[in-house]
């Protein structure tokens, strides 16, 4: 099955988190995902977080 780049855009962004990291690197290693798929993992708990509050005004 291809994906579009309309269906799927992908964007680069560049963060520093120099005291993160190495935390974000054992915990990559020790669960087998990739750094990217922790952080949007995170993301995703943030977003669904801050959603929930705003329903909650």
């Amino acid at each position: 099955m291809k994906t579009t780049n309309e269906e799927k855009k992908m964007e680069a962004v560049h963060l520093h988190i120099a005291e993160q990291h190495e935390w974000l690197r054992r915990h990559a290693f020790d669960t087998r995902k990739s750094m990217a798929q922790i952080i949007r993992e995170a993301i995703d708990l943030y977003k669904h977080m801050t959603e929930a509050e705003e329903d909650s005004r």
